[in-house]
């Protein structure tokens, strides 16, 4: 199995995260089959009950929040092999970029708030608001 800390480095370096500036490339770049078989990978692994650190799986969802954020920029379809565990799992294949990126931001939002409870901060919630601000910069930068 999978660690998920392997889990966590593998999809960051197909997407954006808001401390990093190396993001998103998979998606922005128009190589996102490899952001995609990488979310396929670890989709399994997202869903596992024992599951820890929680900080890694804020940080999976955030990630793929940012690489949805970027390919629905390009397309608003694409074809993708999900766990039969995954809430949205579509025994088709198919799904709506948009509806795939609002879910992964609604499962990184409770543990964000949750850390921010935690931490008496805001820090988690402002990242994941602003997560997709970076792909805005890096354009406004090309």
């Amino acid at each position: 199995m999978i660690e998920l800390e392997e889990v966590r480095h593998a999809i960051l370096q197909a997407s954006v995260l808001p401390e990093s500036s190396r993001k998103a490339d998979a998606a922005v770049d128009g190589s996102f089959m490899k952001g995609r078989s990488l979310l396929e990978r670890c989709l399994l692994h997202a869903h596992a009950a024992e599951l820890k650190p929680k900080n890694s799986l804020r940080d999976f969802f955030i990630a793929g929040t940012v690489f949805f954020d970027a390919l629905g920029r390009e397309r608003s379809t694409l074809a993708m092999t999900t766990p039969t565990t995954f809430p949205l799992h579509e025994p088709e294949g198919r799904y709506e970029v948009a509806i795939l990126r609002r879910w992964f931001e609604d499962a990184a939002r409770p543990l964000a708030l949750a850390f921010d409870g935690r931490n008496g901060n805001d820090y988690h919630a402002r990242c994941l608001a602003t997560a997709s601000d970076v792909l805005s910069l890096r354009q406004r930068a090309a």
